[in-house]
């Protein structure tokens, strides 16, 4: 009998979705999937999927089976690789919250832009896209970021950040103003991840 139910139980976390829809607003897609209060808890999010908020409000937020929260404000992000030692998004614009639990998540985090690639080694963070820029606030923990046209490494502690850029070659790192770290406080908390 012990046998039968354990073999249910790792038959079920087999079969769990790597991803699942924890709140949304306004007019956000999975794919090309109006997200609604209909369909919310049936889409499968995967890897190769593209998650969309359309709007200045609209934000979609989804959690992972190995402890990582994030959020996509009025922007757009393929999940591009999810495996057992790492996981690689691609932000094409907008913002993009990310709490990732270390404790319970072990595994290497990328986040890819147009301009910049990120290596996550904190565990609270803010990124905005655009095809010309990047930007990057850290709330807890270190975030390397590495500017795609230069390959320069930049480490980015808690309570500081840096803009990469596509058209300039050297950057700064730099003590974040309030007004962000209030905004980015504000998120987080809203996320169910106060700082």
């Amino acid at each position: 009998m012990k046998f039968l139910i354990t073999f249910f139980i790792l038959l079920a976390s087999t079969f769990a979705q790597d991803f699942t829809i924890q709140r949304y607003k306004g007019e956000v897609f999975v794919n090309s999937t109006l997200v609604s209060s209909a369909n919310e808890k049936t889409i499968e999010i995967k890897i190769g999927d593209t998650l969309v908020a359309k709007g200045k409000k609209s934000f979609l937020q989804v959690k992972s089976n190995k402890g990582s929260t994030f959020l996509v404000r009025d922007g757009e992000l393929v999940l591009q690789k999810f495996n057992s030692k790492l996981t690689v998004v691609k932000l094409l614009k907008g913002k993009f919250f990310h709490f990732l639990d270390t404790k319970k998540n072990k595994r290497s985090f990328i986040v890819k832009t147009e301009t910049a690639s990120l290596g996550i080694r904190g565990t609270k963070y803010m990124v905005e896209a655009s095809d010309e820029k990047t930007y990057l606030c850290v709330c807890e923990g270190k975030v390397a970021i590495k500017s795609n046209q230069t390959k320069k490494l930049y480490l980015t502690n808690a309570g500081e950040d840096i803009d990469i850029l596509s058209t300039m070659a050297d950057f700064k790192v730099k003590k974040a103003s309030l007004t962000m770290i209030d905004m980015t406080a504000k998120e987080f908390s809203d996320m169910g991840h106060p700082l």
